[in-house]
């Protein structure tokens, strides 16, 4: 039997009434020899076994992203954002319509290549259109990924031959050994790495993009842009602390009711650009529009002016950031996505508590 399964209330209070040598930490176990064995530091922070997976296996992961208690967004196998479990109720297979990310890159004066970092979707392809519009599923992405998890780190190496720079992608948890609070913050860290494999210097830009959900009840199908439940969202644009990012709010919902809250997406590159909303008219002329100038240039040239949605109505916003590479260069970004939904649902009669 392992050390863990053999860890219990009993054995923890035993350890702390009986003292820890020095290197030790206050975390220990009672052998079925009456004996008291304590987990170094070495060990408490040593990684755990580093499991691989690729191909056809890639569609059955879902590695929770969030502090503890705080609920999760799940890190799909392929690099997608899955299981949005952060408005305090489970929502298994929940998602969060035109929540990825795009890469834009170019290589000297070539023509630019753009994809979205998340390797290819595996067939069938049910539902009216095959694929699902909100989750960008028509667009292209990367050739192949491979991922590996070890909680509450995992890692996905992408691959693609037509492109000039590796794709990296390492995505973790706030978890601080023997650190509750750091441990208990409602964060996912994403942290993409870029290495050039071209002679010729590269310019690229990865683009983070993000509904509105404010208002959404944790419990139906997350609406895409139109809902009764949106109104007054509103995306603005924050620079703090050497951070700059988008705030997602609502003025519709009272600080005491369930579906209050904010949402924000943050990074620390200094070069980029940003949209508080996608600009189109009808049908999915904004995404059309989107892609176009972002396939282009790698930016956003209007960002748009910060003003609440209509009644019935949100926005998707978009946190882009730039990076020049020489010839063999690598480069990173980091986004931080939080989220703050302070009032939780009570199960047995569904009504909210503080």
């Amino acid at each position: 039997m392992s050390r863990m399964r053999r860890f219990n209330r009993r054995t923890l209070l035993s350890a702390a009434g009986a003292g820890f040598g020095t290197g030790l930490v206050g975390i220990a176990e009672t052998s079925q020899a009456g004996k008291v064995a304590a987990y170094t530091r070495r060990e408490l922070f040593a990684p755990g076994k580093e499991r691989v997976f690729e191909g056809e296996h890639l569609g059955e992961i879902a590695f929770p992203l969030g502090g503890i208690g705080t609920g999760t967004v799940s890190l799909g196998g392929r690099g997608n954002l899955r299981d949005w479990e952060i408005f305090n109720r489970p929502n298994k297979g929940g998602t969060l319509p035109f929540a990825f990310v795009a890469l834009w890159v170019r290589e000297g004066k070539s023509k630019p290549v753009t994809r979205v970092v998340e390797a290819p979707l595996p067939p069938p392809y049910r539902g009216a259109h095959g694929v699902s519009r909100e989750s960008a599923e028509g667009l292209p992405r990367l050739r192949a990924a491979r991922f590996f998890g070890s909680y509450p780190l995992a890692r996905i190496e992408f691959s693609d031959p037509d492109l000039p720079v590796e794709v990296t992608l390492e995505a973790f948890n706030p978890f601080i050994p023997l650190e509750v609070d750091d441990s208990a913050l409602p964060v996912a860290i994403l942290r993409y790495r870029l290495r050039s494999r071209s002679a010729k210097p590269a310019r690229a830009a990865l683009a983070f993009s993000l509904e509105n959900p404010i208002g959404y009840d944790g419990v139906a199908r997350i609406p895409t842009k139109r809902s009764p439940a949106f109104g007054r969202n509103s995306n603005e644009y924050v620079e703090a602390r050497g951070l700059r990012g988008l705030r997602l709010s609502s003025a519709k919902y009272p600080a005491d009711d369930p579906r209050f809250g904010t949402m924000a997406l943050a990074t620390a590159a200094v070069s980029g650009s940003y949209l508080l909303r996608w600009a189109g008219t009808a049908w999915w002329d904004d995404f059309h529009h989107w892609w176009d100038e972002f396939s282009e240039t790698g930016r956003f040239a209007k960002a748009g002016e910060p003003r609440p949605s209509p009644e019935g109505e949100s926005d998707i916003a978009t946190l882009a950031t730039n990076l020049e590479l020489a010839p063999g260069a690598a480069g990173e970004v980091t986004f931080a996505l939080a989220w703050h939904f302070p009032v939780r649902h009570e199960a047995r009669h569904g009504k909210a508590k503080g």
